[in-house]
């Protein structure tokens, strides 16, 4: 099942979501990384991998056709085997050539292990949203619940990989200093009428 429409909100009004979440949206060093400082018991589970098509802002994001079909690997990390964060990664046109071909041996390997040690790797800014809706692979056990996403653009010698990462629960070890100022903002405070 596909997620309702998704309102992606640029960089500059990341002030309109709450301010526990703030810093887990903002930081731009490996979230894999982080994850594992505070998790004493961190893993990655695949949900799925392989080819699908993008979700509509998805492959407008891409500068793609909603029907062509990306290579797309969801995973859920892990902590103390409570999933914390839903990552998507989304590489168009990966044949032989595709400097992001290594990824489709990633196994159960963090991407963030892989990311921040290549060179020359240029990186967007942030885009944020708020929902409750389904991801797509996502577990029925964790449907409908108020998810924060995050998602920017990795690109390798032009080519590009989209990576969505979405922030799942308030876990007591993954995120120390997140409280009920977590809970959900109305739309009418992250989307304003013009």
């Amino acid at each position: 099942m596909r997620p309702l429409s998704l309102h992606w909100l640029p960089a500059t009004l990341v002030g309109r979501f709450p301010a526990a979440i703030r810093p887990w949206l903002q930081d731009r060093g490996s979230l894999t990384q982080k994850l594992k400082q505070q998790c004493p018991h961190f893993s990655v589970q695949r949900l799925f991998e392989g080819f699908a098509l993008p979700l509509p802002s998805e492959a407008q994001k891409l500068n793609l056709s909603s029907q062509t079909q990306v290579w797309t690997r969801i995973v859920l990390l892990m902590c103390d085997q409570q999933p914390v964060v839903y990552a998507r990664t989304l590489i168009p046109h990966l044949t032989p050539a595709n400097p992001w071909q290594r990824i489709q041996n990633l196994g159960n390997q963090p991407l963030g292990e892989l990311l921040f040690e290549l060179p020359h790797l240029h990186r967007s800014e942030f885009e944020f949203t708020q929902t409750q809706a389904c991801w797509p692979a996502c577990p029925n056990a964790l449907s409908q619940t108020l998810t924060y996403a995050r998602r920017n653009l990795f690109l390798q010698q032009s080519h590009p990989l989209l990576l969505t990462e979405v922030f799942l629960t308030l876990h007591k070890t993954a995120f120390p200093t997140a409280r009920s100022d977590w809970d959900p903002l109305p739309e009418s405070g992250l989307y304003p009428e013009k």
